[in-house]
């Protein structure tokens, strides 16, 4: 039975590979800036490649959790089906002149952003102040002793009211990297080197900011915007993104992981300095170690197939159907938490998902664990779930069809554009990432729009 069903895996990932292959030849190329295209990869990845790894490998995965082999080949079945709905909702305006009317008509009404361009002789005094600010946010973060509560995305009791600013103060914290982004926007267009090198020395400062919160999101981020702004007014960087995945395989995933075992001791130097001993050691055996980086990355980080093959085996065993409820979210999210101070945190209910589904201890009141977005759709419908894809494919076509409706988008439309398209690859659960992208793209649009001016589209 067991080589029956890893039989059916091998199929399903090349199945799988196909869908990404096939996507590329009907848009022309490797177009790294179409989310249909960047999320399909990466989805890939995450899913696809560590069930390859898993099925060599089992009893490393099936002692620790609990799922079987046929789970994760319903998993595989679950994330193509997904991806199929998501595909026909993606393309749906192209062959249904209804929805392409209909998607006319709600672009037409909204505010077209691409109208809207920073004057020249502000666009150094806007990267000024959006770094201070941003800079000001995180010294506060770093005082008031919450910076892995945010950055970190790590569960800490602080006083109910004080939330209303770490939301805040969350939001602000992303200003430097609107800096970044016009730095290197500025870079594009003119190819000055100043531009290129403040740039370059930006991101590295970014790094060390965000490499101690152990969130490999975190410090990926200011390398996938510069990644996707190049991309698009680029040909695709094959070099920039070779270098990036190997030093993010070999290094950033395997020492994070290690980071995060060690880390919250409340001395940053002491833990920085022997997760550093501990990834230096493992090179002692290069074949060993090798093999200890595949497992870190492929068969920790970067798999999410096991997420949704536990839900899939333990659900409605451990959780009930929940019926639209994390969906709900979304609209509970959207009332500022100063009116509402009591508002339940998301990441209290990831720390409750994994603690029931067995990916954290009882003890661990710190960690919150995602059940990701192709997860959250089996939890709340089951099978039927799959149909969420087709909704997801609508609304992420909609945001690219409403960037690139004029083709050719202004500085501040890049921006907001790259932020966006980085919220909808990332993979969470539709409140975070949905809340996440119209919080920030809205504050860097309010904060900047006294600088802009406008434009013939």
């Amino acid at each position: 039975m067991f080589e029956s069903v890893k039989l059916s895996i091998v199929i399903q990932v090349f199945l799988f590979l196909l869908i990404p292959v096939l996507l590329i030849i009907k848009e022309k190329g490797l177009t790294l800036y179409k989310p249909i295209i960047l999320l399909t990869l990466i989805t890939f990845i995450e899913y696809a490649f560590p069930a390859i790894y898993m099925i060599f490998v089992p009893q490393e995965f099936l002692l620790y959790y609990n799922f079987t082999l046929p789970s994760l080949s319903k998993a595989l079945s679950f994330t193509i089906l997904t991806y199929l709905f998501l595909i026909l909702g993606y393309y749906l305006c192209d062959f249904n002149k209804f929805a392409k009317n209909l998607n006319d008509k709600l672009l037409a009404k909204l505010p077209n952003i691409n109208s809207f361009s920073l004057k020249i002789e502000n666009t150094k005094l806007v990267i000024f102040v959006f770094y201070l600010l941003g800079w000001i946010a995180r010294i506060i973060l770093l005082k008031s002793g919450i910076y892995f509560q945010v950055e970190g995305n790590v569960i800490v009791k602080i006083n109910p009211e004080f939330y209303v600013y770490a939301n805040n103060l969350s939001l602000m914290s992303n200003f430097p990297l609107i800096s970044l982004c016009l730095l290197f926007i500025e870079w594009l267009k003119n190819g000055k080197k100043g531009y290129l090198l403040t740039s370059s020395l930006l991101t590295i400062i970014e790094f060390i900011y965000a490499f101690p919160s152990g969130s490999k999101e975190k410090v990926l981020m200011p390398l996938f915007l510069i990644l996707f702004l190049y991309s698009i007014k680029k040909k695709l960087p094959l070099l920039p993104i070779a270098v990036l995945s190997v030093f993010s395989i070999l290094f950033i995933f395997p020492f994070v992981t290690i980071y995060r075992n060690v880390f919250r001791t409340s001395n940053l130097i002491s833990d920085l300095s022997f997760a550093s001993t501990l990834y230096f050691n493992m090179f002692s055996n290069i074949k060993e170690t090798l093999n200890m980086i595949f497992v870190m990355v492929f068969g920790n980080r970067l798999n999410y197939i096991l997420v949704l093959a536990v839900i899939i085996e333990n659900t409605p065993k451990i959780w009930d159907f929940m019926k639209g409820y994390t969906y709900s979210l979304f609209f509970i999210g959207m009332i500022p938490r100063i009116l509402w101070t009591g508002k339940p945190l998301l990441a209290a209910f990831g720390n409750k998902f994994g603690y029931d589904y067995g990916f954290i201890s009882a003890f661990d009141y710190a960690t919150s664990v995602a059940m990701l977005w192709i997860g959250e759709m089996f939890i709340n419908f089951g099978w039927f779930g799959i149909l969420c894809g087709f909704f997801y494919g609508i609304l992420y076509r909609f945001v690219y069809n409403y960037f690139f409706k004029y083709k050719k988008l202004t500085n501040i439309s890049l921006v907001l554009y790259v932020f966006a398209l980085y919220y909808m690859v990332r993979g969470d659960e539709f409140a975070a990432q949905t809340l996440g992208v119209i919080k920030i793209c809205f504050v860097t649009f309010i904060v900047i729009y006294p600088f802009l001016k406008k434009v013939k589209t």
